[in-house]
């Protein structure tokens, strides 16, 4: 069982296209060839996530919900550090053809580059 802070929780989620444009006209970004990250201060001291994977760049449904299950598993092991912030990750289509750790590995250092950045 996860521990209270790992959770992923309907709150830890950003949900509807107000809250992803919010993010999306932040300053912080950070960006690899497989996704990108964009992130907002969210006035709480709580992390939220969203991810966003089009249908056109990746069609196979299982790809997709298996790049956003490494997302948020990557995402819970950095709630505390990223706390007060709304990040929003947009999957590219290279990220179908990667390796699970290839991938994780570019996630994890999207959540570094993002978590880094002081007062934007």
């Amino acid at each position: 069982m996860l521990s209270r802070r790992h959770r992923y929780t309907r709150a830890h989620r950003l949900r509807g296209a107000a809250q992803f444009r919010r993010v999306y006209a932040s300053p912080r970004r950070a960006s690899s060839a497989a996704a990108d990250a964009a992130a907002a201060e969210n006035g709480g001291t709580l992390a939220r996530l969203g991810i966003a994977i089009g249908k056109r760049n990746i069609p196979a449904v299982v790809v997709r919900n298996r790049l956003k299950r490494l997302t948020r598993e990557q995402f819970r092991g950095q709630q505390a550090r990223l706390g007060g912030l709304d990040v929003v990750i947009t999957v590219r289509r290279q990220a179908a053809a990667m390796r699970k750790r290839e991938f994780i590995a570019v996630v994890q250092k999207l959540f570094d580059r993002i978590a880094s950045c002081e007062g934007f």
